[in-house]
């Protein structure tokens, strides 16, 4: 029997003895109560109360960061529940109390003595005395012959006979003392090992270019102009993470012109500032968008223009952009968020792949990141999640399919330029609408767990689906919400094992665990956002500062 499940059986034995302890207590006359207990029963059947709360309060602690609430609450209700039997659950506790884990153990099989010594002078077994059952088959047999029924909320125990105990005061006394030098020393274990586990802390605070309250404005504002000038387009914004101060005006995306003409077309989004009528300078998005290497553009006026309200309003950008020999145009979206265009740009080389290239099939293909790559696309996919997460970009979850390379990382075509991800979106008009505040979900537990995953994807060069196990899937043998948590969670156990995963990636996986765990998770709550940029993005861009500068 290992030592978790030990943990388990003590924890539904003790409620056990005090109900047992309460229903003799209720039979013994006023004299025999005096005269045996002096009127100390109470307290004692109070102590054991006291000492099964903390023991209760401990198992909680060593249990939060290897188990979802959901598993918690099943295994604190069940002390027979199958999770108790875990092997993945045993070794998750192995791991995180780790030179301490026989001591811990040693101590619960101490507190297992206590309570057996008690449950042995108990005739709570029916005909037979408990303590043959109890001393055969341990603690188990005593807590299946009475299953607890739940009564207004509280676990209610039935016995067949009146119960009888036969110990004496001071033995009960000493075993109730060392029963409480046996939880402290469970506390104290349990402390240190969560001290021991405190997040990585990054000496760095990540700086984004703009508030991110004006980056999410901006993302969401050019988003609703492409859909509503788009009847049904494919787009996909670059994701970037800069502390360049320039960049706070730019957004870059890109375009997919039509099936019949399978080109992506790189767009620059400018926030331009154009005094209106009252001369408060108000923020326009200004959109600039490439054509094909060697196409000359027409002679036409030169831009910017002065004015934007001399540029039309586009109400069709599906048939701007599939326009023959299409020059790098720009576009404006004024206060009033019409999109107005078009007006050339400097034109420069697109260094576009014939066909966009998915994270996803980077991971069937074997690729192997560079380091330097490899930290790239982890900071930059978290600083992404962070900045567009309540935007429609990303207003529900994603995953590698949604990561799309469409540069190239040299001349030579052959290579995929890894610092150039950008996060696809397809819009159509048939049955949808456009993302608005019922798209979004309640929380972002989902997108932090697709993080997670997307970090141990790349790390591994392996897509999570190759990763799993029989165990992991749902009682239908399907993938289900908690899969990919735990497959997740018994691989960052084993990388940390193995010494195989730095401390910046083992905080920035751990939260996104903890994250999907907690239920009111949300970007939009400051202060888990603040936590996010702390243990997720400082620690990756802190190792990466120190690795390449």
């Amino acid at each position: 029997m290992s030592g978790i499940e030990v943990a388990g059986l003590v924890l539904g034995a003790i409620p056990l003895l005090i109900a047992a302890l309460e229903h003799y207590e209720g039979g013994l006359d006023s004299a025999r109560s005096f005269f045996k207990w002096r009127g100390g029963l109470s307290g004692m059947i109070q102590a054991l109360w006291y000492q099964h709360t903390s023991y209760v309060q401990s198992i909680q602690l060593l249990l939060e960061p290897i188990a979802t609430e959901q598993e918690r609450q099943i295994m604190l209700d069940d002390a027979t529940h199958i999770l108790w039997k875990s092997t993945e659950m045993s070794e998750a506790l192995q791991n995180r109390l780790g030179n301490a884990y026989q001591v811990y153990m040693h101590t619960v099989q101490r507190i297992e003595d206590i309570v057996k010594a008690i449950a042995e002078k108990l005739n709570i077994q029916g005909a037979n005395k408990a303590s043959t059952l109890v001393n055969q088959k341990g603690l188990e047999a005593m807590v299946l012959a009475h299953p607890p029924m739940k009564k207004n909320g509280n676990c209610v125990f039935q016995f067949k006979q009146s119960v009888n105990f036969n110990m004496s005061r001071r033995k009960v006394r000493r075993l109730l003392d060392e029963l409480k030098s046996c939880n402290m020393r469970l506390d104290s274990f349990a402390n240190k090992a969560e001290k021991l586990e405190e997040p990585f802390k990054a000496d760095m605070k990540p700086k984004f270019t703009a508030p991110l309250i004006t980056i999410e404005e901006n993302a969401a504002m050019l988003y609703k102009a492409i859909y509503r000038t788009w009847t049904e387009h494919k787009a996909a914004i670059r994701q970037k993470f800069s502390s360049v101060k320039d960049d706070a005006s730019r957004f870059g995306i890109s375009l997919f012109r039509s099936s019949l003409t399978p080109e992506w077309l790189d767009v620059e989004i400018r926030l331009v500032e154009t005094p209106p009528l009252n001369q408060q300078r108000r923020p326009t998005v200004r959109i600039s968008a490439p054509v094909s290497p060697g196409t000359a553009p027409p002679s036409i006026p030169q831009a910017p223009y002065p004015d934007i309200s001399s540029l039309q309003i586009v109400d069709n950008l599906c048939s701007i952009i599939q326009t023959p020999g299409h020059p790098w145009m720009g576009f404006c979206l004024d206060g009033d968020e019409c999109l107005r265009g078009t007006y050339p740009t400097k034109s420069r080389a697109s260094g576009h792949l014939q066909t966009a290239v998915t994270l996803e099939d980077l991971f069937l293909a074997s690729y192997q990141f560079s380091k330097e790559d490899l930290y790239c696309l982890c900071v930059t996919l978290s600083s992404s999640l962070i900045q567009l997460s309540h935007t429609p970009w990303l207003c529900q979850t994603w995953d590698k399919s949604d990561i799309v390379f469409l540069r190239r990382k040299d001349n030579s075509g052959l290579s995929v330029s890894i610092s150039h991800p950008y996060l696809k979106r397809e819009h159509s008009t048939t049955g949808q609408t456009s993302a608005g505040e019922d798209s979004y979900p309640k929380n972002d537990c989902p997108k932090l767990l697709a993080l997670g995953v997307l970090l141990v994807e790349i790390v591994s060069c392996r897509p999570v689906e190759s990763m799993r196990r029989p165990e992991d899937l749902g009682p239908d043998a399907n993938a289900n919400s908690l899969t990919d948590f735990l497959v997740v969670r018994r691989w960052i156990q084993e990388q940390k094992d193995s010494g195989n995963l730095t401390l910046g990636f083992y905080s920035a996986i751990s939260h996104c665990l903890k994250s999907f765990a907690d239920p009111t998770s949300s970007l939009l709550n400051e202060d888990v956002r603040m936590t996010v940029e702390e243990r997720v993005l400082a620690p990756l861009q802190q190792e990466m500062r120190i690795l390449f500068g």
